[in-house]
């Protein structure tokens, strides 16, 4: 039979002993890990209620506060581990397995950050406070037409301020100490006493302690601070105060509006500023900038919004045309500024305005030359613009009703052109077309056209001398007999002086034509000769004279001609010799007769008569 071996108990008691051991440190070690477990779930929880208080603070602007978890929770910021639990017992504390909704945070804004600092012991009477400040609003009002409506943002006239306390806040339980509130408005307190209204209308007929006006007569942003103090009549009608506050704006200063805009003359449009300036109120809404001034029910709707994204508030526009402008402000209360009025006349779209010197009524005349000037003569009002360095231009003949061109697209780099009309010897010019362009210094430019009476006539009288003749007898035959020159002056192209003739006509002179054209201009001249085409003279036998014609263009330029005439007598022609003779011979006889009669005087008359018969006779006869 095999005998077993197995622990004695000495051996048994040892390993029990070192299982003992073990457990317990294993225990230990256990229990360790736990805690440092849940206290690690403990400070990541406390974190994410701190940045829950943060974000608070954050979204509400606070300065300084105290709220708690619970309070965190109320207003939505939290989710509840346990909502269906009662109040302060709705967020774990994993590592003592209470609650967390009594832990508190201290708020400080510090510049544009917030230091939070968190109370874990917690403060449930804070929490009560809490509840019992949310069961307290205050809410604003405005009258309008009547009728109060709640306002959020600024105003333009008085604000009602109006405390409202939730049902469960029952007054009778909780009533307010001397039946008051305390209102602190710009740094000063006014008590109010009264009747708690329940509707803000209630303030028309009733002496409201909840509802205060807040009036001013320009700006007022501020806060506006109820205090309430209520008896507590379960606990020893102990006091307990609840504080609220409401931020109330008011504007009824009217803006500032201060209006620029540039003054340099421009082809296109000026650019304008608009700058509103409303201090410490509502902020500028928008402006208005028209040629009409605002009416004066005008409302926003006038103005153009400006919303200041940015960070600037100005209205930069431009205007196009020149007139009178009116300029307004408007604050986000609906404060009008006083009106700015603009004159804007420095736009320029047109081109400038051209000038021509000349004489319209300017005589004819054969000068070689004649200058003309033209070109820009000023721009805009007094010439602000300015007349740019620039003409261009072309020059036509169009004295035959159709343009021939002189010059073409000539360009300058002046304001204005001095033009010098060229006529060679033998032509003319009577009327010129002047056409040219000119700028300003906004590069706009204008087209004009003159017409110009030139009046130039160059053309020399092609003139001569036509000669007739016819016998004549001496009177009482005691003069030789002659003849009766006819002359006519003959212009042979009169078709191509456009001038006209001026003048023609004859002189008896003994001038040869070389001393009439040495000063052919001389004003004597006019005085000598005739002004008929037509001219007669009688030149006796044996005589001869010397004559002159002359004609001058309407431009003034003179033509000579002179022509000789001589005297033959009578025998050129045989029948007028005998019928001569017989005449003399005839009054001879007659006067014989009177002598006869009458004595020595009909003698002397009849001596007279016989002589003259016999060298009347005579004379015809010798020639």
């Amino acid at each position: 039979m095999k005998k077993n071996k197995g622990f004695t108990i000495p051996e048994l008691l040892a390993v029990i002993v070192i299982l003992g051991i073990l457990m317990t440190v294993a225990i230990a070690s256990y229990n360790g890990i736990s805690k440092k477990v849940k206290e690690n779930s403990l400070t990541q929880k406390i974190n994410y209620l701190q940045e829950k208080a943060y974000e608070y603070a954050s979204d509400n602007n606070v300065k300084s506060a105290t709220i708690s978890v619970a309070h965190l929770i109320e207003l939505g910021y939290i989710a509840a581990d346990h909502p269906e639990n009662a109040d302060m017992e709705k967020v774990d504390n994993p590592v003592n397995g209470e609650y967390l909704d009594c832990v508190t945070f201290d708020i400080e804004k510090d510049m544009d950050d917030y230091k939070v600092k968190t109370n874990l012991e917690g403060n449930c009477e804070v929490v009560l406070s809490e509840e019992r400040e949310a069961k307290v609003t205050m809410s604003k009002y405005v009258k309008v037409n009547g009728a109060y409506q709640p306002v959020s943002d600024w105003v333009g006239q008085n604000v009602y301020v109006m405390v409202k306390l939730d049902s469960s806040l029952n007054l009778a339980k909780y009533p307010l100490v001397n039946n008051q509130i305390t209102y602190t408005v710009g740094g000063s307190s006014y008590n109010k006493s009264g009747t708690y209204c329940t509707d803000i209308a209630m303030n028309d007929s009733s002496n409201c302690n909840n509802i205060y006006e807040v009036s001013t007569d320009l700006i007022y942003n501020n806060k506006v601070t109820a205090t309430l103090e209520f008896i507590d009549s379960e606990k020893e009608n102990n006091t307990f105060k609840i504080i609220k506050e409401a931020e109330v704006r008011i504007d009824k200063e009217k803006p500032n509006l201060k209006v620029t805009f540039n003054t340099a003359y421009t082809g296109n449009s000026v650019p304008v500023s608009l700058v509103g300036e409303d201090g410490s109120g509502s902020g500028i809404y928008g402006y208005y900038l028209s040629k009409n001034p605002l009416p004066n029910d005008a409302t926003k709707d006038y103005f153009t919004r400006i919303n200041g994204s940015d960070g600037k508030y100005n209205y930069e526009t431009h205007v196009n045309e020149n007139a009178t402008y009116y300029a307004y402000t408007i604050d986000n209360t609906g404060n009008i500024s006083d009106r700015e009025t603009m004159v804007i006349n420095n736009i320029d779209t047109s081109g400038p305005e051209p000038f021509a010197n000349y004489n319209s009524n300017k005589p004819w005349t054969n000068d070689e030359t004649l200058t003309v000037d033209f070109g820009c003569q000023k721009d805009a009002k007094n010439d602000q613009t300015g007349c740019a360095d620039k003409v261009t231009y072309s020059v036509y003949d169009i004295s035959n009703g159709h343009e021939s061109p002189i010059v073409k697209d000539v360009t300058v780099n002046a304001r204005s052109v001095s033009y010098t009309f060229k006529v060679d010897i033998g032509k003319n010019l009577r009327t010129a077309r002047i056409v040219f362009t000119i700028w300003d210094n906004l590069d706009h430019s204008t087209n004009h056209t003159y017409d110009i009476p030139v009046k130039i006539d160059r053309v020399t009288p092609d003139i001569a001398i036509d000669i007739d003749k016819s016998r004549d007898s001496g009177w009482f035959g005691f003069v030789t007999y002659g003849y009766n020159y006819y002359f006519t002056l003959d212009i042979k192209n009169s078709d191509k002086i456009i001038s006209g003739i001026k003048t023609a006509g004859f002189w008896q002179t003994n001038t040869k034509v070389e001393e009439f054209e040495k000063n052919p201009n001389n004003p004597y001249w006019d005085s000598v000769f005739g002004n008929s085409t037509y001219w007669s003279t009688y030149v006796s036998k044996g005589s001869e004279i010397r004559f002159a014609g002359r004609a001058v263009t309407g431009a003034g330029t003179p033509r000579f001609a002179t022509a000789v005439a001589t005297g033959k007598g009578c025998t050129d022609y045989v029948g007028s010799a005998v019928a001569g003779g017989a005449v003399g011979a005839g009054v001879a006889g007659f006067a014989i007769l009177l002598g006869i009669l009458g004595g020595p005087v009909g003698w002397g008359l009849a001596g007279g008569g016989l002589l003259g018969a016999i060298f009347g006779a005579g004379a015809c006869a010798a020639n």
